[in-house]
């Protein structure tokens, strides 16, 4: 003998009537809300608030020691760990930052993207050759960031009369 068939499960009841979704139709736009658009991130939220404050004031009044602090935890985020020594000192601005601080070529290129990012500008890699102790990191992004854009050009970051 056979076993009898099961049952067929009931079929689940809507609790309330289903939106109606409209069919996409190829080429169209797409219809309904669009997601919301994320704020724009900020790239300095991992640091501490006095280097997010340090930013807010260079962006606000043009100064420098400002700056300089911001270039400062950048470079310093971006060490190497295994380069990093726990309570070392902020290094002089005669550090040489692969022999010294233990950057590589990788390292660097990450400081050099998230200072592009930070001040809308570019670094080309001719330019820096001539970069290789920490003052001279700090002059560089000092000079860039003052520099006059050209006709057509973004604005660099404290332009206040940008032409």
């Amino acid at each position: 003998m056979s076993d009898p068939l099961p049952e067929p499960a009931p079929e689940p009841t809507p609790s309330a009537s289903p939106t109606p979704v409209p069919a996409e139709v190829p080429g169209a736009a797409p219809t309904g809300p669009k997601p919301a658009t994320p704020p724009p991130s900020n790239p300095l939220a991992k640091f501490p608030s006095a280097v997010r404050d340090a930013q807010e004031r260079f962006l606000a009044t043009g100064d420098v020691a400002a700056l300089d602090a911001v270039v400062l935890a950048v470079i310093l985020d971006h060490q190497p760990s295994i380069a990093k020594k726990p309570d070392a000192e902020t290094p002089a601005d005669s550090a040489r930052l692969i022999e010294d601080l233990g950057f590589d070529s990788l390292a660097l290129a990450e400081i050099v993207f998230f200072l592009e990012d930070l001040y809308k500008m570019t670094i080309t890699n001719e330019e820096l050759k001539n970069v290789a102790t920490m003052g001279e990191i700090r002059a560089f992004v000092r000079s860039k960031v003052g520099e006059t854009p050209s006709v057509g050009e973004t604005p660099k970051v404290g332009d206040s009369n940008p032409t």
